[in-house]
């Protein structure tokens, strides 16, 4: 009897190993590092999408989604525009600075959040290593 139920449990613990399955590693994200350009060569702006009581999206530290937040801007917030990249997945981009009160806060906010953009020359962000 003992036996019997020493190969049971040999099975069962068999078995059950073979349904415990390891995911594989995700691949890791990028790092939330860009460079800044300096908020004195505003080239136009544009609005945050939608209205200032419902829509709301955070100016990001760096060009991903996953980064820290600068500010909560609201919809039809302005958005002073330096320039714009894709990142790593392909999504464009705005670098730009906003103003609240005597506080200015500079960083990246998705295309997909802007609108109305005015006076905007379509300048891509450029690092001069001269």
């Amino acid at each position: 009897m003992k036996r019997t139920i020493s190969h049971l449990s040999t099975a069962a613990a068999m078995v059950l190993a073979g349904l415990c399955v390891t995911a594989a590693p995700a691949d890791a994200a990028p790092a939330c590092t860009a460079p800044e350009w300096p908020p004195d060569t505003t080239d136009g702006y544009a609005f945050i999408k939608g209205d200032q009581w419902s829509s709301k999206f955070n100016l990001k530290k760096a060009p991903y989604s996953h980064c820290g937040n600068s500010v909560l801007m609201w919809g039809g917030d302005k958005l002073e525009l330096n320039c714009y990249m894709y990142n790593d997945y392909g999504n464009k981009w705005y670098y730009g600075w906003a103003r609240y009160g005597d506080n200015y806060y500079k960083g990246w906010m998705s295309a997909a959040n802007l609108e109305w953009f005015t006076g905007w020359s379509g300048g891509k962000c450029v690092i001069d290593d001269a």
